[in-house]
C-alpha cells in the first residue's frame, strides 16, 4: 500500500473517531456539534466552538488534537516529496515532454553545455519562429538554467543509447533532431555522434537528423541505411569563417601565419581552408596571427579550470600588437566580451546557423 493511500485511510479513520467519539463522551453534544468540532479541531487545532464539560471529554479532545497534529506531520512527509518531485522533475530532466499544442518540436541531442543550447535556440527562433519547441536530450547536463526554462526549452536527462530516453523527449512527433558532438577537441567523438544518429533513425526513421561532424575524415560514418540526413562539419566551417576574415584583411597579399591550434588535424584543415581562400603562406608575407580557442569544450570555465577558453582568446587578442589579427571564440554568451573586436567569429553561432540551415 502506498503512503498516499495510507494517509487517506488514516484521515477518514481520524475524522470518524472524532465525530463518533465526541458524541459518546460529551452528553450535551449533538450530532451537528460533533461534526463542526471534528472539522474545526482537525483543520485548525481550535476548540473555541465547543468546550468540554466532562473529564472524559477533556481527555478525548486533548488526545484527538495530539493525533491531529501527528497526522498533519505525517501528511507533510507524504505530500511534500511528490510535490518537490513534480516541481524539480522538469528542471532535472526527469519528466517527459509536455506538448500543449501542435508545434514543431526539435530535439537537441548531446550538447556539450547550455551555451550551445542557447545558440541553437535563438537561431531557430530567428529562422523558424517562436512557435517551435526545443527539447534538450543529454546524459551529462544535470539541470536546465532558469532563463532557458522560461523561454520554453524543455530538458530530458537519460542515456543517449536507450530508446526510452527519446520516447520521453517526444521523438514520435518531433520535426527534426540536431545531434551535437560530445567533444570538439577530439575527432574520434564522431564515432559516438554517428552511433546516436543510428539510434534516433531506428526510433523513427521519418524524423530529419542533422549531425555535427568534427573531422571531414569521418563523414563516411554517417552514410548508409541508418545514417544522418545531413551533416555539418565543425572544423571546416568554423575555420573557413576565420580564414574569410583573414583573406579580407590581407586583400591578396601573402601571409606569414602564426597560429595556436589544438592538434595537427586542425592545422591541416586550416591549411586547406587557406589554400581554398587563395591565401598564400610565405615567410616574407604579412605577419598574420590566428588566435583559436585552446579548449573548445570549455568556453566559460569549470571548478577545476575556472579560466575559460573564451577569456584566454580575449586576452590573446588584447596582447597582440603587430600584423593582421583574427580570432575565434566558442560561445555566444561571450558576444559582449568581444564587442570591441571586429575580426572575430563565434564558433557556436557559425554552427547554429549551419545546423538550422541544414534542417530546413
Amino acid at each position: 500500500m502506498s503512503r498516499i493511500k495510507l494517509f487517506g485511510i488514516m484521515i477518514v479513520l481520524l475524522i470518524a473517531v472524532g465525530f463518533f467519539g465526541l458524541k459518546l463522551v460529551e452528553p450535551t453534544a449533538t450530532w451537528s456539534d460533533a461534526a463542526v468540532w471534528t472539522v474545526t479541531a482537525f483543520s485548525t487545532f481550535g476548540m473555541d466552538m465547543f468546550l468540554p464539560t466532562t473529564q472524559a471529554s477533556k481527555w478525548f479532545q486533548a488526545l484527538f488534537l495530539l493525533g491531529s497534529f501527528m497526522m498533519t506531520a505525517f501528511g507533510l512527509t507524504v505530500i511534500i516529496p511528490p510535490f518537490l518531485y513534480w516541481w524539480e522533475a522538469p528542471r532535472k530532466g526527469l519528466a517527459s515532454v509536455r506538448r500543449s499544442r501542435p508545434t514543431p518540436l526539435y530535439l537537441l541531442v548531446g550538447p556539450v553545455d547550455w551555451e550551445k543550447v542557447e545558440s541553437v535556440y535563438w537561431e531557430l527562433q530567428r529562422t523558424v519562429g517562436h512557435i517551435s519547441l526545443v527539447v534538450v536530450v543529454s546524459e551529462t547536463l544535470t539541470e536546465i538554467p532558469m532563463h532557458l526554462q522560461r523561454l520554453g526549452v524543455q530538458f530530458v536527462n537519460g542515456s543517449l543509447r536507450r530508446n526510452e530516453t527519446y520516447q520521453r523527449a517526444g521523438i514520435d512527433w518531433a520535426t527534426g533532431a540536431f545531434i551535437c558532438s560530445v567533444s570538439y577537441n577530439d575527432p574520434t567523438a564522431d564515432v559516438q555522434t554517428a552511433a546516436i544518429a543510428g539510434i534516433i533513425e531506428r526510433c523513427r526513421q521519418s524524423v530529419k537528423t542533422v549531425t555535427e561532424v568534427v573531422s571531414a575524415d569521418n563523414t563516411d560514418l554517417f552514410d548508409g541505411r541508418h545514417g544522418a540526413d545531413q551533416s555539418v562539419l565543425f572544423d571546416p566551417l568554423t575555420l573557413a569563417a576565420v580564414v574569410k576574415l583573414l583573406a579580407k584583411q590581407l586583400a591578396g597579399r601573402s601571409a606569414k601565419i602564426i597560429v595556436n591550434t589544438i592538434d595537427e588535424a586542425q592545422r591541416t584543415e586550416l591549411s586547406r581552408q587557406l589554400a581554398s581562400a587563395g591565401v598564400i603562406e610565405s615567410e616574407d608575407g604579412v605577419l598574420s596571427r590566428i588566435i583559436l580557442p585552446e579548449d573548445l569544450d570549455n568556453p566559460s570555465g569549470t571548478e577545476k579550470n575556472p579560466v575559460g577558453s573564451d577569456a584566454k582568446v580575449w586576452a590573446a587578442l588584447k596582447r597582440a600588437r603587430e600584423g593582421v589579427i583574427v580570432g575565434m571564440y566558442c560561445s555566444i554568451v561571450s558576444n559582449d566580451l568581444f564587442a570591441d573586436h571586429d575580426n572575430v567569429v563565434c564558433a557556436d553561432q557559425v554552427m547554429a546557423q549551419q545546423l538550422v540551415a541544414a534542417m530546413r
